[in-house]
């Protein structure tokens, strides 16, 4: 502990400093690059109210991620502030991995999260296909070749890895049974 400070807030501290100095860095080159002119004229040329009515209906979505949360979690599990860092965690990492960030937070460290985590982005990740299935099929704009590409992706990334996962040597997928025997304990009770 240095100057009444602890040692890992320091560490905290100077990162975050550093995070914010290059994220805003990263910013004002993309935006020199674009050029402030142009920017502003894209800027200008939103139709304003199909920019709310987008908002509001993310907003609206993101809510009601939250209230399924708390209807599934219970109200005692503080289930829409696990879902905000789930969410802020899933948006910050690679492969979304960070939505299992709840898990780390003392407390919350059990079965029933990590399954309702998982069992949510599979909600999530099937609605989405769904969704872009319809469009796909509404616009139709080369539907049966995006839907065959889209069949091969899920094939690949999806049926493949899943199949991997369950082959494999049988002492590996099995568990292995307990020695112990029912009426033996029984017996000696």
């Amino acid at each position: 502990m240095k100057d009444g400070v602890p040692r890992a807030s320091r560490f905290t501290l100077h990162t975050s400093r550093w995070l914010w100095i290059v994220g805003l860095a990263s910013y004002m080159a993309v935006v020199s690059y674009v050029g402030w002119r142009r920017l502003g004229e894209v800027m200008a040329s939103f139709h304003a109210p199909s920019l709310v009515a987008m908002a509001a209906v993310y907003v609206a979505a993101v809510w009601a991620r939250a209230a399924k949360w708390r209807l599934v979690l219970g109200a005692d599990r503080q289930a829409v502030g696990l879902y905000f860092v789930s969410k802020a965690g899933g948006g910050l990492s690679p492969g979304r991995v960070g939505e299992l960030a709840p898990l780390l937070l003392p407390g919350h460290r059990d079965a029933r999260l990590a399954a309702w985590i998982i069992l949510d982005r599979l909600l999530e990740g099937g609605s989405t296909i769904l969704l872009g299935i319809a469009g796909v099929l509404l616009l139709k704009v080369a539907a049966a070749r995006t839907i065959w590409v889209f069949v091969g992706a899920l094939v690949v990334l999806v049926v493949a890895p899943m199949i991997l996962l369950q082959s494999g040597p049988s002492s590996q997928r099995r568990p292995k049974r307990s020695r112990a025997r029912p009426w033996r304990i029984a017996h000696c009770v």
